[in-house]
């Protein structure tokens, strides 16, 4: 085993295997989110966030159907 290439190998930072971002590792990165460490009232803002989010995404969803049922027509005909 070579001396240098293992030192090599230590040098190079650590880098978290959640986000890709040089300073921390995945246990301590900011984008876990574990649900089992949350609170009753924590838990329950977040699923009214989630549902809330829901409901504005199918409203969206239907006011674009109500105006897509109005065919229009994009040509004049012609009466000659």
């Amino acid at each position: 085993m070579d001396i240098n290439t293992a030192c090599k190998a230590r040098q190079t930072p650590d880098t978290c295997r959640r986000c890709g971002k040089i300073g921390h590792w995945a246990k301590d990165c900011d984008l876990r989110f574990d649900i089992r460490h949350l609170t009753d009232d924590e838990l329950g803002a977040i699923l009214e966030q989630w549902l809330a989010a829901l409901d504005v995404a199918s409203s969206e969803a239907e006011e674009e159907s109500a105006d897509q049922s109005a065919p229009v027509e994009d040509f004049v005909p012609c009466s000659k």
